[in-house]
């Protein structure tokens, strides 16, 4: 449930920036044409590609950098429960090779903490998503040059996508079984906010102006976002011990 919520507002601020893209570049630089006002959608659409193929490395480089010390500190362990006096009756005599490290049952996989794997770069890319979205909130409320727009624009499709790989990853780490449920609840949760923020957020810049609107709007994210993440990285491997044992119930 946090995990989904976490990607619902991190949605949220897309959303924010997306719904609100044609309205405020036209109101902010009237001389643009349509087709210019439509090629404004490019940079934020760009940045969310290139994330997805950078993301995808980026998670699965740190997947197994984790995947590596958790395998050193297992074998570390099994080692020193096999005791010294037996390792070297597996070594006398000339035989130099030592019995292989036997695969991770169950319960030892358990043990893998993949919520910190998969959501270690997910508060640097909170911050940045936050900052993006304000920034280009001032950006169009203060009409400066379009460039800056723009460009905040492609960094906050770039995070926000990677945002959204890191939680959408670990997912489909969690519930491997459940894999096109998870991302279907996915989905109508983080549209579902989606559509609550498009419906209000033109009251709210019209209330207290394009700046405060992003402002505030980004500020609920930045106060919840972080939250959920500690909550799912500090209790989710507590969550699946539970469902485990629970299926092993059943």
């Amino acid at each position: 449930m946090f995990m989904l919520f976490s990607t619902a507002l991190t949605y949220g601020l897309w959303v924010t920036i997306q719904s609100t893209t044609s309205f405020l570049f036209q109101q902010a630089y009237s001389s643009l044409t349509d087709k210019e006002l439509g090629l404004c959608f490019l940079p934020m659409g760009t940045g969310s590609f290139m994330s997805s193929a950078f993301t995808g490395k980026q998670l699965d480089w740190e997947y197994k950098r984790c995947r590596r010390r958790w395998e050193e500190k297992r074998k570390a362990r099994w080692e020193e429960a096999r005791g010294a006096s037996e390792k070297q009756r597996d070594w006398v005599d000339g035989d130099l090779e030592s019995p292989s490290l036997p695969p991770p049952s169950k319960e030892e996989e358990l043990t893998f903490h993949v919520e910190k794997a998969r959501l270690r770069w997910s508060f640097l890319y909170t911050g940045l998503s936050i900052a993006s979205c304000i920034g280009n909130g001032w950006a169009l409320d203060k009409r400066v040059h379009i460039a800056v727009p723009l460009i905040i624009q492609f960094v906050a499709g770039w995070v926000i996508a990677g945002q959204m790989n890191s939680f959408q990853t670990l997912l489909i780490d969690v519930m491997p079984a459940q894999g096109s449920t998870t991302t279907a609840i996915n989905n109508f949760v983080r549209c579902l906010l989606g559509a609550g923020i498009i419906s209000v957020v033109n009251p709210i810049i019209d209330a207290i102006g394009v700046g405060w609107a992003f402002t505030l709007l980004s500020l609920m994210g930045a106060v919840a976002i972080p939250i959920f993440t500690l909550v799912v990285i500090r209790y989710g491997p507590r969550w699946r011990t539970r469902r485990w044992e629970k299926r092993n119930q059943s």
